[in-house]
């Protein structure tokens, strides 16, 4: 019996990959920043994500109804939503816009903008409902992320993700500058989240792909939360268990600009991840706040790979013991540098909003809250092998340390016997920095040194 070809079945020959455009094929509606077009555009990409299989039927524009079996590929335009854009429950799912990797800058820079503007083209997706959770502190609400990760081996490149719309800005505040417009806006919580499941009727999560995006003006850029929403949007926290991976995914080329922490674990089980060239930039000015690039609330295996710094306010790496551990321990961070902090040490001008300049190197919460009867209750117990190479832009013989040296190790009162033996720095001259808190000791001929008598930092 002759079986037909794809070509008789009528697919079409090509030399590249296809995708579906997300205006023509998808109807969505680019560079309109009203509700309507928000409401519309979660709409109709939220449809098309939950139909990656070849069994599912979605409603094109301008072809027949089918699965989506291609990738969906957005202009180099912005694109606002209301709500969170949400990945299938299951295997795939491709999202590829056109550059990604850019600074947070108002909207009008990219079309009728100052004279200096170069203007541009670059894919944008801006959350419109930003809201705070309760509080009045401006803490955003736990479901208002950008974009969600529901399933396995997903894809998003060439991105940038905008926690609030941001039309105008004459000062280079960003969006809490004193003339910019909109005023008032809320940023959402995450720009990408990732969801670990413990429902049994569902796949374990993570193996996703993260490449060529920038996450701006969101509190966390990545983060993997502990546990999962059901199909009315309500969070199901694993607590005090684990959710379901969420792990072995990676990120490259990425840029974090205005967030509190770019990297973000809430789950001992969002292990084995690879973040290789990341940018975190600040900025000064109205809503300026301290940056963690490495936040392990409730894990603690990443390695990370060039990583540039430029802002002057930095933890690079912060573990909640209390939630130890031990086959999730060990953090590699190879090739980083602190490339603003010169710039910022006086507390005196005013973009730097009274503040003076550090980077903590490692930030440990200490016993304050421990779970009872967990092995991080006891700081003696909490034994990370955390190893930091790179440089601090520092040279004894040309100027003095250009920040507060006292934060470079921050341990809490109660911190006495934490095990300090795996964690070790190869940063040129670290040993020579002068502190009061932490002393450093050189293994063997070096370069490595590791810290060793310690007075908790009271800051």
């Amino acid at each position: 019996m002759a079986v037909a070809s794809n070509l008789d079945r009528g697919a079409v020959a090509s030399t590249f990959t296809p995708t579906y455009d997300a205006e023509f094929h998808l109807d969505m509606i680019a560079e309109d920043a009203s509700y309507e077009a928000g409401d519309h555009n979660t709409e109709r990409l939220n449809s098309a994500l939950a139909a990656y299989r070849p069994t599912a039927s979605f409603d094109f524009a301008n072809i027949p109804s089918g699965p989506v079996l291609y990738p969906i590929s957005f202009s180099g335009k912005e694109f606002f939503f209301n709500d969170t854009i949400k990945y299938g429950k299951g295997f795939g799912g491709t999202l590829i816009g056109m550059g990604g990797r850019g600074y947070s800058i108002a909207r009008g820079f990219y079309n009728a903008g100052p004279e200096w503007s170069p203007g541009g083209a670059n894919t944008r997706f801006t959350k419109l409902d930003g809201d705070d959770d309760g509080t009045g502190d401006g803490t955003p609400a736990a479901n208002t992320a950008i974009v969600r990760m529901r399933g396995v081996g997903q894809k998003i490149q060439g991105i940038e993700l905008k926690g609030r719309p941001y039309d105008h800005d004459e000062t280079g505040e960003g969006p809490d500058g004193p003339t910019s417009l909109p005023a008032g806006t809320q940023m959402s919580r995450c720009g990408l989240e990732i969801e670990t499941c413990v429902d049994t009727q569902r796949m374990a999560t993570g193996l996703h792909s993260i490449i060529d995006c920038a996450f701006n003006d969101v509190r966390y850029g990545i983060c993997c939360r502990n546990g999962y929403y059901d199909d009315d949007e309500v969070f199901l926290d694993a607590s005090p268990n684990s959710g379901n991976n969420g792990d072995q995914s990676y990120v490259e080329n990425a840029q974090f600009g205005r967030v509190h922490s770019c990297w973000r674990s809430e789950s001992a089980q969002s292990v084995g991840w690879t973040l290789n060239k990341m940018v975190a930039n600040g900025s000064g000015g109205a809503g300026i706040r301290d940056v963690v690039i490495i936040d392990c609330e409730n894990s603690g295996h990443v390695w990370a790979r060039d990583i540039t710094i430029n802002d002057f306010q930095i933890t690079l790496i912060r573990i909640n013991a209390y939630r130890y551990s031990p086959w999730a321990n060990e953090i590699n961070v190879q090739n980083v540098k602190w490339d603003r902090a010169a710039n910022f040490v006086n507390p005196e001008a005013p973009e730097n909003d009274g503040k003076i300049g550090y980077l903590k190197l490692l930030h440990w919460d200490g016993p304050d809250n421990p779970a009872p009867g967990n092995i991080g209750y006891y700081p003696e117990n909490a034994n990370f092998k955390i190893r930091v190479a790179g440089h601090f832009g520092y040279d004894p013989y040309y100027s003095p340390f250009p920040a507060d040296t006292s934060q470079l190790i921050h341990l809490p009162p109660g911190s006495e016997g934490f095990p300090f033996a795996d964690i070790q720095f190869d940063i040129k001259y670290l040993d020579w920095v002068p502190n009061y808190y932490i002393a450093f000791e050189q293994l063997a001929d070096g370069p490595w040194v590791r810290p060793t008598d310690f007075w908790y930092n009271p800051v």
